[in-house]
């Protein structure tokens, strides 16, 4: 199953963790760790239909959540231990293995890997793509309004003849 096939439907449970809601289907969660969510969904929601994970943080949850539906996760040397800890806690076995694979696909020692990251990546690195890009985006732009100097402005005439400066964010 991936998102496409939940996309249509309704979500019918509510995931909190680290006091983040994160609305998902059952289903998709029972595909993923039928274990642990059968147990947590038998006990019954607080409120809601809200279903309390403990001991797994936001970013992670996020991204297990995320593997669910798309079966895609970005591990890294950063996440690696938590997203371990978490997938064993949850009896998520793929997300297991696939940590567990992970410093054999490095090549390298820990902390000796040369690693190509967008500062973006490192300021945030378990935040998704999408927001870590429209977060950079925002602290460029807030940037550029608290030292206007740096930025190259653009003197444009507007019809009444008066010139303002125009800023661009690259």
């Amino acid at each position: 199953m991936n998102y496409h096939h939940y996309s249509e439907e309704p979500c019918d449970a509510i995931i909190e963790a680290g006091g983040v809601y994160f609305p998902v289907h059952q289903q998709a969660m029972l595909d993923l760790s039928p274990t642990f969510f059968s147990d947590l969904f038998a006990k019954g929601p607080t409120e809601f239909s809200v279903y309390t994970v403990h001991n797994v943080s936001v970013n992670i949850m996020r991204s297990i959540i995320q593997y669910a539906y798309s079966k895609k996760i970005n591990i890294t040397r950063r996440n690696v231990k938590d997203l371990l800890a978490a997938a064993e806690y949850l009896s998520v076995s793929d997300i297991v293995q696939l940590c567990k694979q992970f410093p054999e696909k490095q090549h390298c020692e820990e902390d000796s890997c040369d690693t190509t990251e967008s500062p973006a990546t490192h300021f945030w690195p378990d935040v998704p793509p999408w927001e870590r890009s429209l977060l950079y985006k925002l602290a460029a732009h807030y940037f550029l309004l608290l030292f206007p100097q740096t930025a190259s402005n653009t003197v444009l005439a507007s019809d009444s003849e008066e010139q303002k400066p125009s800023w661009h964010i690259a």
